[in-house]
């Protein structure tokens, strides 16, 4: 089964955005809005602010997202930010 989900890599570097649609597989997910594909790469979600570990619903919103996508071949529209830290912002 193959899904087509949107995700959000936040890598660092200069402020670009990318678009790039290609097909993974999951390796395992960390969280209701994050996971790892086959090549170890960490994506997050764009549009998902899922609990984190200790919030109320974390356990069901992993459980969904793993339901959904580990293992998984997943078509997935990667869209990859390029984010520059500056000092004192």
């Amino acid at each position: 089964m193959k899904c087509s989900v949107l995700v959000f890599l936040l890598l660092t570097g200069l402020p670009v955005l990318a678009a790039q649609k290609d097909t993974f597989t999951v390796a395992r997910v960390i969280d209701g809005d994050t996971c790892v594909l086959e090549n170890g790469e960490r994506v997050r979600y764009l549009g998902i602010n899922a609990p984190e570990e200790g919030d109320p619903y974390f356990r069901e919103a992993t459980q969904a997202n793993s339901d959904l996508v580990a293992r998984k071949r997943s078509d997935l529209n990667l869209k990859i930010l390029h984010v520059t830290h500056r000092a004192g912002s």
